[in-house]
């Protein structure tokens, strides 16, 4: 009966190996399958008369043939592919929105806007080249807003993406759980269930194409699975992910239970958040970058520049503050650039005459209001200023009166009549005065008795430091028939009266600090004029004033000289005003700024002066750019920019004189300059050189994830190869098997024929 028992065991073991065969057969081709492996080993002997027979073969295991270590390998080779085909697949999206180089990237806008300047400075006055010019500005803006808008959907569609993955996600590790419970099932049955753990496994490959799990084997031949260390599978139960939409651009996922958030650093759900979080948002800050300089740096040239159309009569600023903040300092609204500390020039110009009042405003960030600063211009001669309804500064100028903010000369800087006056004049020297209580000045106007001025403690902040404007208000007081003035600390005293006849004589003082006694000065029968004219170069910025030298008239007086002072007082130049002067010709003060001056008396002696700034900047606090009045561009970045709007209706308000002299283009002709020009706000790049890196930084980005996605998918390819060389099934192979355990039954079955054809023998003999 042994026999029997060894041959029947042949014959299952042979039948268990071919049906293993033909599993793997009809598996070769199923993605994720594990080859089977049929072990076989002798039985177990058995004792037979003193003696250890043995009882045949039996089928000790169905193995399954997998590479744990292999597995984990795939899996990371799988989270790599999967964040760089993610970020691959949307940057090309986000190349292709630049278009460049082409002529509608923003590349040609740009050169379009520099060209249409050049055209506008050429003929300023040219109606069609500034069309020219605002039809190019609106094509860039638009150009501007639309990559912005383009960039931004990207981002968009990467935190979609972030949503969608954290459902794939969801849905995988829930089918992985059930897997789990099955798989327990099955092994309290005595059983490998090998098709279960094959399934399992192409989930948990599955899964790194979207994250990066960490599998650990349990026991019971389940597996945890973890995410940024914490559980996101754990036998039968599967933790879900969620995300949170902050609302700033960025996407938050977090597990539950416990809302905690997490940090995924693998997979397609990694390269959405990359994107999402890193290259989309650095992108669009450096297309920001690019705009913002732009804004600024035109911005900073137009604010401060004069229309064709003459100096405004209104203006609104294109920036609204919040009621909440209007009694904030200015340092601390939300502006698009900040406001520094410095000096703003305001003209004030009269339409019939053309003469200029030049008024500088002291801005300090951190003491004045938006009210503070509206309340300061509006207190200035001829200008009113106010905040409208949504916080906007809006300034305006009285009837027949227009201004800017162009550092254009003052041509009449004369205004006290102190330099040359047809009245008798007396100029102080510059203040403050070292007055006493009490101190007195005896004036005679015209030959008449003298007129006594008193000056008391209480018409001063401090009598010992008495300024100019005060000392001039206590004279017009107490002398009605004097006018006064202050020119450049000086006390200007001025007659009623003109022509030779008028006279200003000082017949007693107290105190000299103002003028001695004896001082006296004539009218003239003719007045000097004085004009200033010409564009003054950047390195002549600077207060300055002109004094009279001598005694005499001008063009007529041998050796008459005028002297140019500094803000210090220092005298940088002499000029010869006597006979060797032709009265009219210019007469070369500083670079670029020229003196005229007419036939008159002037006299050192009664101090004739006069002042005048040349000014650099204009606006040294960018207090107009900040809040973009007169702005060119208006906006805060790429996705906002737009061409101001009194632009695009009336081209002649585009301003491009920097002096506003006729025919002068000086602020045309530096916006053209930023074509070439080094920006520190750009890191000392250009404006072109700045997209330029932006445009070809993107292009980097996708050849570096390009090159990398191929080398990380060769590698997974080889991977996958080397899995097929361990797990897979080689049909030529089984095949052999197959032959093998045809051969196995065959014998066995021959095997119990003849134990069987020799039980029948022995019977039949007994």
């Amino acid at each position: 009966m042994l026999g029997l028992a060894i041959g029947l065991r042949s014959l299952r073991a042979a039948q268990v190996g071919m049906d293993l065969v033909g599993q793997n057969v009809a598996n070769a081709s199923t993605p994720g399958y594990s080859r089977r492996l049929t072990v076989l080993s002798a039985s177990s002997p058995t004792l037979a008369h003193g003696r250890s027979l043995g009882t045949g073969v039996e089928v000790r295991e169905l193995r399954r043939i997998h590479d744990s270590l292999l597995d984990v390998r795939l899996r990371e080779q799988r989270e790599v592919l999967g964040h760089l085909e993610t970020q691959g697949a949307l940057l090309g999206q986000l190349e292709g929105f630049f278009q460049e180089p082409s002529e509608s990237g923003l590349a040609a806008r740009l050169d379009d806007l520099w060209n249409a300047l050049s055209d506008v400075a050429r003929s300023a006055d040219d109606s069609s080249s500034r069309d020219g010019l605002v039809q190019s500005a609106l094509t860039l803006t638009a150009g501007f807003r639309q990559v912005a808008a383009q960039v931004g959907s990207v981002g968009e569609e990467a935190r979609r993406g972030v949503d969608s993955a954290v459902e794939v996600v969801n849905g995988i590790t829930a089918e992985i759980a059930a897997l789990n419970d099955r798989i327990i099932k099955a092994r309290t049955f005595g059983t490998t269930p090998s098709d279960l753990l094959d399934a399992r496994d192409e989930l948990v490959k599955a899964l790194a194409d979207w994250a990066d799990p960490q599998v650990l084997d349990r026991p019971d031949g389940t597996i945890d699975v973890l995410l940024d260390g914490l559980l996101l599978v754990s036998g039968n139960r599967a933790n879900g992910l969620a995300t949170r939409h902050p609302g700033d651009g960025t996407v938050e996922v977090r597990i539950f239970p416990g809302q905690q958030d997490i940090t995924v650093r693998g997979g397609r759900l990694a390269g959405y958040l990359a994107l999402a979080h890193g290259a989309v948002p650095q992108r669009q800050a450096d297309l920001d970058e690019v705009a913002r300089a732009l804004i600024y740096e035109v911005n900073k040239r137009h604010t401060t520049a004069v229309p064709a159309s003459g100096p405004h009569t209104q203006l609104t600023a294109a920036v609204t503050v919040d009621a909440g903040a209007l009694t904030s300092p200015l340092s601390a609204l939300d502006l698009p650039f900040p406001i520094g500390t410095g000096r703003l020039l305001v003209n004030v110009v009269e339409a019939a005459s053309g003469s200029v009042a030049q008024h500088f405003v002291d801005i300090d960030p951190d003491a004045m209001t938006l009210g503070d600063l509206a309340a300061t211009l509006d207190a200035l001669p001829n200008l009113s200023a106010s905040l409208d309804s949504v916080g906007r500064l809006r300034v305006s100028a009285a009837a027949g009166y227009g201004f800017d903010f162009s550092r254009r000369l003052d041509v009449d800087p004369d205004d006290a009549g102190a330099f040359g006056s047809d009245h008798a004049t007396l100029t102080s020297a510059a203040g403050p005065f070292a007055l006493a209580a009490g101190d007195t000045l005896d004036l005679a106007v015209d030959g008449g008795a003298p007129i006594t001025i008193t000056f008391l403690a209480g018409d001063f902040a401090d009598i010992t430091a008495a300024t100019a404007a005060e000392v001039a208000a206590v004279i017009e007081a107490q002398a009605p028939g004097i006018s006064t003035d202050v020119v450049d600390g000086r006390l200007v005293l001025r007659s009623a009266s003109v022509g030779a006849a008028s006279s200003l004589t000082v017949t007693a003082a107290s105190s000299p600090a103002l003028f001695a006694a004896g001082t006296a000065d004539f009218g003239g029968d003719q007045a000097v004029a004085v004009r200033l004219e010409g564009t003054p170069t950047a390195g002549a910025a600077g207060h300055y004033t002109v004094r009279a030298l001598g005694e005499g008239v001008i063009g007529l007086t041998p050796g008459l000289e005028v002297g140019l002072f500094d803000a210090t007082g220092t005298q940088i130049a002499t000029f010869d005003a006597g006979s060797g002067y032709v009265p009219g010709d210019p007469i070369e003060l500083l670079p670029g700024v020229a003196l005229t001056l007419t036939p008159g008396s002037v006299s050192a002696a009664a101090g004739d002066v006069f002042e005048f700034d040349l000014v650099a900047e204009p606006d040294e606090a960018d207090v107009l750019v900040a809040l973009q009045i007169g702005a060119f561009f208006t906006g805060r970045g790429a996705a906002d920019l737009e061409l101001d709007g009194e632009l695009a209706f009336d081209p002649r308000k585009v301003a491009g004189s920097a002096t506003g002299e006729a025919g002068d283009a000086s602020a045309f002709l530096s916006m053209i300059t930023l074509r070439d020009l080094p920006l520190d706000v750009l890191s000392g790049r250009t404006i072109a050189q700045g997209y330029g890196e932006l445009v070809a930084g993107v292009g980097l980005d996708v050849r570096t994830n390009a090159t990398a996605a191929t080398a990380q998918r060769q590698l997974l390819q080889s991977l996958e190869s080397r899995r097929e060389e361990i797990a897979g099934v080689n049909t030529d192979e089984e095949m052999l098997k197959l032959l093998e355990y045809q051969h196995l039954y065959q014998a066995a079955g021959r095997y119990l024929q003849s134990v069987s054809e020799m039980t029948e023998t022995l019977f039949s003999i007994l």
